[in-house]
């Protein structure tokens, strides 16, 4: 359906309504197994680490929203070995996850990060938190955009600085 995924260096990504979706394979440090990594970014705000976002170059690392393709919210992992046989029976098997399981979530995630409210947020990294805050921002909802960013205050190591993209909504 719609837009198909492109290649982006070693990510597929495609934009859906003004959401970059990214999908990333990442290799275990020691081989023999990977895992297939998620990512939304919305475009109308920073990436992760602040930078203005390229739809046709984002990795998936630097999305503001991530997350791990799983059949059960368990980290998921493929096992592979240097034979042909492994390799693509462990292809098959993530690709099958994939079809069945990245639209729901990609879905699913869009739908949360367009209408979780603070009260609802839970506990997350800060990243998490400023995230939401700037998409409130891009939104037009100064109050709940106040409100993530004092989540991610609150959350924060005591070393934490807010960054000057994000100071006035604290």
């Amino acid at each position: 359906k719609g837009t198909r995924f492109q290649r982006v260096g070693p990510s597929l990504s495609k934009n859906r309504g003004g959401v970059v979706q990214v999908v990333n394979l990442q290799g275990a440090q020691y081989g023999g197994k990977f895992a297939v990594n998620l990512g939304l970014q919305p475009l109308g705000i920073p990436n992760v680490v602040g930078d203005e976002v390229d739809p046709k170059n984002i990795k998936e690392v630097e999305c503001a929203f991530r997350d791990r393709l799983t059949e059960d919210g368990y980290d998921t992992w493929w096992d592979y070995t240097s034979d042909a046989a492994a390799m693509d029976c462990a292809a098959k098997a993530a690709a099958d996850l994939f079809v069945r399981r990245a639209p729901v979530h990609f879905q699913e995630q869009m739908q949360s990060i367009s209408t979780i409210t603070p009260d609802e947020a839970g506990r997350a990294l800060p990243s998490y938190y400023v995230s939401l805050a700037l998409l409130r921002e891009a939104q037009g909802d100064i109050e709940q955009a106040r409100a993530f960013m004092a989540l991610a205050a609150k959350h924060a190591s005591r070393h934490w600085v807010a960054n000057s993209a994000i100071k006035h909504l604290l």
